[in-house]
């Protein structure tokens, strides 16, 4: 399967999960909590592709975070994934500079779209991210990491409101992740 639907479905799959976990310890609206989430993945992968770019004299930049940060289990139990990430101390949506300003960008973008407070949704892009990358790892591996990251690109870092907009592996994980959140209902909606 080409790695970017895989990426897709497992965040997908997680997201069932880690939106109600988000809405539960955060207090967040639902819709919020999946936009959080959502973001998350696409972010995720921008931001892999600008910290390869930058690194480009060290050939296994991205996935060394990839390695040290992905943890595919995440994917299999989200509740208690967003709880441990969330029991850490100093979680924010820059990520340790992974996503850098695009992190409180999406924040704002998110709290705008949703009427959810902004320090409540960076903390959930915090705590949803590193159950992307454990996706990631599952979906892509090392080997197809690389070919991932040159489809994704890096401009959704700019301009967050991208991915609910544009087409690519970014947006596909954000639009992948959001639906997953909603009601069994609505997730047949765009």
């Amino acid at each position: 399967m080409d790695p970017a639907r895989a990426y897709a479905s497992l965040v997908a799959r997680a997201g069932r999960g880690a939106v109600p976990a988000l809405v539960g310890a955060l207090g967040l609206p639902r819709r919020a909590a999946a936009e959080a989430f959502g973001a998350a993945a696409g972010l995720v992968l921008a931001g892999l592709a600008r910290h390869r770019r930058r690194r480009a004299d060290d050939a296994r930049a991205a996935a060394g975070v990839v390695e040290k940060y992905g943890r595919p289990a995440d994917v299999d139990a989200p509740a208690i994934a967003v709880g441990a990430h969330l029991g850490r101390p100093a979680r924010e949506a820059r990520l340790g500079g992974l996503l850098g300003d695009a992190g409180p960008r999406a924040t704002a973008w998110i709290a705008t779209r949703t009427g959810a407070a902004a320090d409540v949704v960076s903390r959930a892009l915090a705590a949803s991210a590193p159950i992307a990358l454990g996706a990631l790892k599952a979906a892509a591996g090392d080997e197809r990491l690389e070919a991932l990251l040159d489809r994704a690109g890096e401009a959704p870092l700019e301009a967050p409101e991208r991915l609910a907009a544009e087409r690519g592996p970014a947006a596909a994980a954000f639009r992948a992740g959001r639906r997953a959140g909603r009601p069994a209902w609505l997730r047949w909606l765009p």
